[in-house]
This record gives structure tokens, C-alpha cells and sequence, in this order.
């Protein structure tokens, strides 16, 4: 295992538990939760790690305030997902990276250290850290305001309590205005806005380079065409009677059409790219197709059908031997 700001990664990589709650999912958006948090995000920093980081998370594991075992596993559960939280920050806005960099020396050699011009900050939450002014209320309102609570949050859905008097987010086992509790708030805050040197397989644009990203991310399709093949989804029902959810005959609907905040993106003023059912995503020319029309995720979703006699490919098994072993 790699290691994350300094410290090791003493989890186990995600297994049989998390599959049996990606099978067991009952809406398209749910299986992309558990396939994106519980598996995606957390296997590549798991792998792929990040090192260099100016908050080392290792010294911060052994401060007085967050020593303790709960705070330990808190700390380095978020980390597994702390390139999702980078992009979160970043998308916001108040992350800023460089885009003149440069890891090159005068000589043209590589260098090991970054070089500022790759750094990345938050300029306005430097700015009030440097003047001793940071506090825990600035800290909690920032990552209110960025989303990185409600990130966490499905990151990991035991790290957080949600105080229905305050209003507010806790971490769990802490007691609201402890020291514990203002720390963990000030030591995300400045994680997230100082991301160290993040590995090939810990970035989303970079991953495919590792060659063990393309069986992890191939395992994502074999379980939804397992879920296919087995009658599990409303979009493969011949008749609409047939796609009824109960106990007895499971169906997974895709809801994201029911999410009043799943808006699709104008492209050149026309072109929809989201998450519904027709929605436009940026793909087109699979599989021979002349056509230069961009698919939809309907017609994506036809296309990769396991029983598309067109597939070029196909998944020799749908036995997952080792999780029936576990069970005995």
C-alpha cells in the first residue's frame, strides 16, 4: 500500500462487503455512489497515494488532539478520498493551481522536489492562516460553502453526526466546540487547499498510465452487466409491468430524471451532457458506428447491452468465488 501525506495506508483494499452494497443497490444514482466512494476514489489513493504534502497528515495523527483511535481512523479514512476532495475545492474555485508547471531543473533533468509553479493554494485561506487568524468557525464555513461536508459525508457515512439543534456537522465522537473537534475542522481545511505531489493513479486524468487501472476500472462493468444479465434493471424489461419494484422481483431504476438537481450542461448553447436517460454525453463512433451524432446515455446503454451480438468482448465469469467462500 502507498501512503497519503505521510501516513501509511493500514486499510484493507475495498472487497466482498462493498460489493454485496454495490449489488444490493436499488437506484442507478446508489450503485454510482457505492461504485465511485467505496471502490473508485478509495483504490486509486489506496494505490497510487500522494506524498510531499506541506500538512502531514502523520504528525497531525500524533498531536495531542488527534491521537486518539477515533480520530486516527477518521483522518485516514477521509485521506482514501482526499483527490475527490481536492477536485471538490478546486471546482469550487478556491483551490488554484498552477498552470505554468514545471519539473524540470536548469540542467533540463528531472527534478524530486515540486517546483512552486505546479503548487497548488487557497489564496484567500493562506492569506488569514499566515496572519494567525484561522479559525475553526472560518474553516467549517469554507467547507460548508465548497461542499466538502456533504463530500465527506458520502465519503463516509459513519465520520460525520449532523446536529439537527446547530444545524451543523460533527465529526463523530467528538464534542461540538472540543479542541478535537476544531482541529480535525482546521486540518481538512488546510489538506484540501494544499494538495502535496499526487501519483498517476491517485489523478483522474493521469490514472489510465498505471497499468492496474484498467482491471479495476473493467470490474465496475462486469457487476452492472451481471446486474443486466440478471433482470436487475428497469431498462432491460420487455414489458413495463415487469420492472415493478418488490422484495421478489428487485429492479434498479434510474432516478436520476426524479433529481429536480440533476440539470444537464448547455454545450455551444444546445448540446445537453447529464446523467438522464437522454442526456447527451461527449461519445460517439463506437464499436464501427459511421454515425458522428454523439450518443445518449440511452443509446450507451443499449450499445454495451452484454448481449449485444456487436460487443467485441465478453466477461468469462460473473463468480465472485472468493465472497461465497468468506460466507461459509
Amino acid at each position: 500500500m502507498s501512503s497519503i501525506c505521510g501516513l501509511p495506508t493500514a486499510s484493507r483494499l475495498p472487497g466482498c462487503v462493498e460489493l454485496r452494497g454495490l449489488v444490493g443497490s436499488p437506484e442507478e444514482s446508489q450503485i454510482h455512489i457505492r461504485a465511485e466512494y467505496d471502490f473508485h476514489a478509495r483504490v486509486h489513493m489506496m494505490v497510487g497515494g500522494a506524498w510531499d504534502c506541506p500538512i502531514s497528515l502523520l504528525t497531525a495523527t500524533q498531536s495531542p488532539a488527534m491521537s486518539d483511535a477515533n480520530s486516527v481512523r477518521i483522518i485516514e479514512t477521509i485521506a482514501l478520498g482526499l483527490n475527490t476532495l481536492w477536485r471538490t475545492l478546486q471546482i469550487s474555485g478556491h483551490l488554484i493551481c498552477g498552470q505554468d508547471c514545471n519539473l524540470t531543473d536548469d540542467d533540463g533533468g528531472a527534478t524530486t522536489t515540486t517546483s512552486p509553479s505546479c503548487a497548488c493554494s487557497c489564496p484567500i485561506v493562506d492569506e488569514i492562516y499566515n496572519s494567525g487568524n484561522l479559525t475553526a468557525s472560518f474553516a467549517y464555513d469554507l467547507m460548508d460553502s465548497t461542499g466538502l461536508w456533504s463530500m465527506i459525508d458520502t465519503l463516509c457515512d459513519w465520520c460525520l453526526d449532523y446536529n439537527e439543534t446547530s444545524g451543523k456537522y460533527e465529526f463523530s465522537g467528538t464534542m461540538t466546540g472540543s479542541t478535537q473537534e476544531e482541529e480535525l475542522t482546521i486540518l481538512f481545511t488546510l489538506l484540501t487547499c494544499h494538495p502535496g505531489h499526487v501519483s498517476q493513479m491517485g489523478t483522474p486524468l493521469a490514472g489510465p498510465n498505471d497499468p492496474l487501472f484498467w482491471p479495476i476500472h473493467g470490474a465496475f462493468e462486469r457487476v452492472i452487466d451481471y446486474l443486466r444479465l440478471t433482470g436487475n434493471t428497469t431498462h432491460d424489461c420487455a414489458v413495463v409491468d415487469s420492472c415493478t419494484s418488490s422484495a421478489e422481483n428487485r429492479k434498479i431504476r434510474w432516478d436520476y430524471d426524479d433529481d429536480p438537481l440533476c440539470v444537464p450542461m448547455l454545450v455551444n448553447g444546445t448540446q445537453q451532457i447529464g446523467q438522464g436517460w437522454h442526456d447527451i454525453l461527449p461519445f460517439s463512433g463506437f464499436l464501427g458506428d459511421e454515425s458522428s451524432h454523439d450518443y445518449s446515455n440511452e443509446e450507451l446503454w443499449q450499445l454495451f447491452d452484454p448481449l449485444n451480438p456487436r460487443l467485441t468482448y465478453i466477461y468469462d465469469s460473473f463468480d465472485w468465488e472468493h465472497c461465497h467462500e468468506e460466507e461459509e
